[in-house]
């Protein structure tokens, strides 16, 4: 017998003339072990990293919230609580802000100083009012000294400033998560969060107080232990709560009552004053209003003698229009008789002046021919004898001188006027006696005519006058009663002014008069009102909430339990996979070494020893693969998965968790796996006699395979390809082997692929097949059907809009504890909104009963016909028939009609919610709708969708991790297989060499049966991967999301390529162990 040296010696020597075999059980212990120490690692050290990061800001165990308010006081009484480590009180606001052109909804709260702290990323701490602390994730050092100015706040005056300025940004432990949660303001959701100094808050009140205590110190997160520890304080702070509730309460009725004491003084002194007041002007009213009626009286005078004046007037217009009549028509007779005269007197003037020019004419002849001057000679020649005959005395000489001459001048004078020149211009001189005779007569009428036509014209030009005058005065009344009647106008203007000033005064004297008994009303029925108040204040709902109310705290220990839950069912399958290579490997050692092992014997080692040895061998390299898998996945996988959920937590490094315990089960599965299937090997060949041992095992006879008997395909292969199909078939036991290892690979990357597929349409599946709606409105007051009209008609941009009630209830009796909504209506518009579906087939919305997700069926352990346990309090449980089953993936539903509801609750279906549909922007509409009255909160189905996407985009982390950890295991069992089949054909390949064939041929010959095994082993991984992937989902239960199970064909096809690929990379790699075949050495060996 050696000695323990040289059995180690051997021991040493078997490692390394194995080495490839030893290293394939190392690599895939190694893949083993660190995917599932990696993955059991990874939530601890999530864990670890939350509970550091919550232990590090103070993250509070308890948050009270009282309907009425929190002060300064309750605050003191409870950090003096005994078990309570520390209580700060803080305010909460949301508000919409502009900032550089965009619109933002955030949340405002107070500074904490020693609760929930902020962790500071960039900037500087507030330090005066106005000043803020903005949230990391949604702000950037560029957003620093940026100004936040308010435009509305909820609940209103909520801040001191109307503008904030980022002075620094931080992370806040009370947001964990993504997630910043809904209001009532913008479009519904939160887009961040501020931290502002308390100054910067306007009420004397804190909306919240938060806790924490001393015996949840140093318990882990969400462990019982810190259960136990925070329900232990449930109680005497619900108690402590309620009685400084109960204190606030009273405080405030008291200081109620105090202030309606002063308002009652303050409303009896108003109402005195208003009476006197009142009193007082409806005197001054009363005086102006006979003030009014005495010029009214006047005015009418006014008026009737101005209409007698008016008639006056029209009466003198009437004899002036007479008057003129006359006038006009003396006027145009005398015109008439004047023209007429005037005709005659021309006419008898021209034939008078006709007749006398030809007289004229005669006469001035005889004037030109001297005969008048000769005939005035002759008579002044007789003058001047009568003269001097009246001179002389009769009988003188002289007298008879001057008589003879004068009888001679007589005689001479006497025949000349017997002449016919001058009795022609006597004639002339009677012609022209006659014709002026004729003009004296005619000047004669001119004279009496133009005297007639004179009188005429005075008695015309009278008559005018008159007319005249009459006009004036006419004119003069006329203007007297313009002057008047605008007097009047004045008179009946100032009269209007005055009974509008009246009027107005009057009527807003009754206004005031309105709206000081309106104020007086409302005054008194605001003291009547706060007196009632008063008497029916009821006391303050105390809230007393846990971490499980913070939504980020609870999605945490929701989104890390998927890592658990992938860790507990992927390790066994790969586990599996490892254990089967791990016994196909030494199977083949130790059929290889069957000689040896019969040697041993026979030279007196024990079973055990021998046992020992191959033990040692798988052992070994299972130890070393455990220590470097357990240290790269413990190390990797935490980091790489903690990476992938950056996307939703990155509020600290990730912080490693070392667990004895984990590196001890990874020891012994690794040892399970290699040791105890060695063992079990070894048993079955050690119970032979050493002599059977020795002789080599006795070759199977060649036998006809089935595919033989099918001739017309058989004898279409060549006869290397008939060849490589024999050695498949007839190795059986190898066959099999290969296929389970070969598909097992398969089944993995398939299912690795088919988890991403199935997380990746989660949101498709959820908010594209099922909810249709684009925003829901939660109202602040049950809408009736009036109300829910008005709603439509206010926002006619809605195509769809369906009231519904909703309400939570927990589901029990099954598996699982799960939260279920209620919705329930009678509008048939909700299929439009809601798709009720099972795969393709359509479900009607239900009559009758419940329609429930398939998610919750399962959870519940439900089928339909049976019913759905719901707790509505502690003493009361509501049992809902299921009629059917349909597809959901976001949250637990179960869908009846109000008159369901009504029948199996026994109360009103109160419309408190609203589902909305429109082709309008979703957030723009949802801001409007937050703007609505009776509407307390929007939430847009986008920001949801949103959420979801990222919790399932961070599980992609682990989605790649399953994949490459798959193919880096099919590779291994690949090479694994492929090199202990090589190995076990030493001789066949060297005997194909000695009989000529190139290395090409030779490779093709060896490699041809890898391929075919292969592709048969990646057909068989296909169904495999399909119900292994079913099962995988099946067992990863997260209770607000479910998964539609299905894998891509791409991903088969993706799972059936990479293991094709990975076998010729196999292929490749064999190709020097081939070519290194040592013929001859390998023809000399006896078996």
């Amino acid at each position: 017998m050696v000695t323990g040296s040289a059995w180690r010696k051997s021991n040493l020597r078997q490692i390394r003339m194995s080495l490839g075999r030893y290293l394939a059980i190392l690599a895939i212990v190694a893949l083993g072990i660190g995917f599932f120490a990696g993955l059991k690692a990874a939530q601890p050290s999530m864990m670890r990293t939350g509970e550091g990061y919550l232990r590090e800001t103070n993250f509070y165990d308890y948050r009270l919230i009282s309907t009425l308010g929190l002060t300064a006081e309750d605050v003191t009484a409870f950090s003096e609580q005994a078990g309570v480590a520390a209580a700060e009180g803080g305010f909460s606001a949301d508000f919409t802000a502009e900032a550089d052109e965009r619109e933002l909804t955030l949340k405002a709260l107070t500074l904490p100083q020693q609760v929930n702290m902020p962790k500071l990323i960039g900037g500087r701490m507030p330090e005066r009012a106005g000043e803020c602390l903005a949230d990391a994730d949604r702000f950037s050092e560029e957003d620093l000294g940026a100004t936040l100015r308010v435009t509305k706040t909820a609940p209103a005056d909520a801040f001191t400033v109307e503008e904030l300025t980022v002075v620094g940004l931080c992370e806040s432990p009370l947001y964990l998560g993504v997630d910043r949660g809904t209001t009532s303001l913008g479009g519904g959701s939160l887009n961040g969060f501020v931290l502002l100094p308390a100054e910067s808050f306007a009420p004397d009140y804190f909306t919240e107080i938060y806790l924490t205590l001393t015996d949840t110190a140093g318990t882990e997160l969400y462990s019982d232990a810190y259960g136990d520890a925070a329900n232990a304080m449930s109680a005497p702070l619900q108690e402590l709560l309620e009685a400084r509730a109960q204190l606030r309460y009273d405080s405030i009725v008291d200081e109620a009552r105090a202030q309606l004491a002063d308002a009652q003084a303050e409303y009896d002194k108003g109402e005195a004053t208003y009476r006197s007041e009142r009193a007082a002007a409806e005197e001054e009213l009363a005086e102006a209003k006979q003030a009014l009626e005495n010029g009214a009286a006047q005015l009418s005078a006014s008026r009737t003698q101005l209409a007698e004046a008016e008639k006056t007037i029209e009466q003198s217009k009437a004899e002036l229009e007479a008057g003129q009549k006359q006038y006009d028509d003396g006027l145009a007779a005398f015109t008439t008789a004047k023209a007429d005269t005037e005709a005659q007197l021309a006419a008898a003037q021209a034939t008078i002046d006709e007749n006398r020019k030809p007289l004229d004419d005669a006469m001035a002849q005889i004037n030109d021919s001297g005969i008048l001057v000769q005939h005035e000679a002759l008579e002044s020649k007789a003058n001047q004898l009568s003269e001097r005959l009246a001179q002389a005395e009769e009988g003188s000489a002289e007298y008879l001188l001057c008589k003879e001459l004068y009888d001679a001048a007589e005689l001479e004078l006497r025949k000349f006027e017997e002449t016919e020149a001058y009795q022609g211009y006597l004639q002339l001189v009677d012609g022209l006696a006659q014709i002026d005779s004729a003009q004296a007569e005619l000047n004669q009428k001119r004279t009496e005519a133009e005297a007639a036509l004179s009188e005429q014209q005075a008695l015309l030009d009278e008559s005018k006058a008159k007319l005249d005058a009459g006009r004036q005065a006419i004119a003069d009344g006329e203007r007297e009663l313009a002057d008047g009647k605008a007097a009047v106008a004045s008179a009946q203007q100032q009269l209007a002014d005055g009974q509008a000033e009246y009027d107005a005064g009057y009527a807003e004297a009754q206004e005031r008069f309105a709206e000081a008994e309106a104020e007086l009303n409302d005054a008194k029925k605001q003291l009547d009102d706060a007196q009632v108040e008063v008497e029916k204040l009821e006391h303050p709902s105390v809230y007393l909430l846990d971490r499980s109310t913070n939504s980020g705290y609870v999605s945490f220990r929701n989104d890390t339990s998927i890592v658990d839950q992938v860790a507990k069912v992927f390790p066994l399958f790969f586990f599996a996979v490892a254990a089967l290579v791990c016994m196909t490997t030494m199977t083949r050692m130790i059929d290889e070494q069957r000689t040896q092992i019969g040697t041993l014997k026979a030279l007196g080692y024990s079973d055990g020893r021998i046992a020992g040895r191959y033990m040692a061998y798988s052992g070994s390299a299972a130890l070393l693969g455990c220590i470097f898998g357990f240290a790269v996945g413990t190390w990797l996988f935490p980091l790489v998965i903690w990476g992938g959920y950056s996307i939703l937590y990155d509020f600290a490094p990730l912080q490693y968790v070392f667990k004895p315990l984990l590196a001890v089960i990874s020891l012994l599965a690794a040892m399970a796996c290699s040791m105890g299937v060695t063992y079990l090997t070894c048993r079955s060949e050690l119970r032979r006699m050493p002599a059977a041992l020795m002789r080599p095992k006795t070759p199977k006879a060649g036998k006809r395979i089935l595919l033989e008997r099918v001739p017309f395909l058989w004898n279409r292969f060549s006869f290397l390809y008939k060849v490589s199909i024999r050695n498949i078939v007839r190795y059986k036991k190898r066959l099999i082997m290969m296929l389970l290892g070969i598909g097992g690979c398969t089944a993995l990357i398939i299912t690795g692929l088919g988890l991403r597929d199935t997380i990746s349409t989660v949101v498709d599946d959820q908010f594209e097949g099922v909810t249709h709606y684009d925003i829901a409105v939660t109202f602040s007051v049950p809408m009736d059907e009036a109300k829910q009209t008005a709603f439509r008609e206010q926002f006619p941009e809605m195509q769809h809009c369906v009231f519904a009630h909703s309400g939570s209830f927990e589901a029990y009796g099954g598996r699982d504890i799960s939260n279920v909504t209620i919705l329930a209506t009678s509008d048939a518009d909700i299929t439009s909104l809601i798709s009720l579906h099972d795969g393709d087939r359509q479900i009607a919305y239900p009559q009758s009963g419940a329609v429930i997700d398939r998610h919750l069926a399962d959870s519940q352990g439900l089928k339909v016909g049976d019913t759905l346990s719901l707790r509505v309090s502690d003493a009361r449980t509501v049992e809902v028939p299921v009629t059917d089953i349909c597809d959901n993936y976001v949250y637990h539903y179960a869908f009846v009609t109000a008159e369901t509801y009504e029948s199996l609750f026994g109360e009103d279906c109160e419309y408190a919610t609203a589902f909305v549909q429109s082709d309008d922007d979703p957030y723009a509409l949802g801001a409007r709708l937050s703007d609505a009255s009776r509407v307390a909160a929007v939430t847009v189905t986008d920001a949801l969708r949103e959420m979801v996407d990222n919790t399932m985009k961070s599980l992609d982390a682990i989605v790649a991790l399953v994949v490459i950890s798959a193919c880096a295991l099919a590779l291994v069992v690949l090479f694994n297989l492929c090199n202990i089949s090589i190995t076990e054909r030493i001789r066949e390949i060297a005997t194909v060499k000695v009989l000529g064939f190139y290395t090409s041929e030779t490779l093709t010959y060896v490699f041809r049966e890898i391929i075919l095994l292969t592709v048969l082993g990646a057909l068989v991984g296909i169904p495999a991967g399909k119900a292994l992937h079913h099962y995988v989902i099946s067992e990863i239960r997260i209770d607000l999301v479910s998964f539609n199970i299905h894998v891509a064909p791409l991903s088969y096809a993706l799972a059936f390529g990479i293991t094709i690929v990975l076998g010729g990379l196999v292929c490749l790699l064999l190709v020097r162990k081939i070519n290194r075949v040592p013929m001859a050495e390998s023809l000399k060996s006896v078996e």
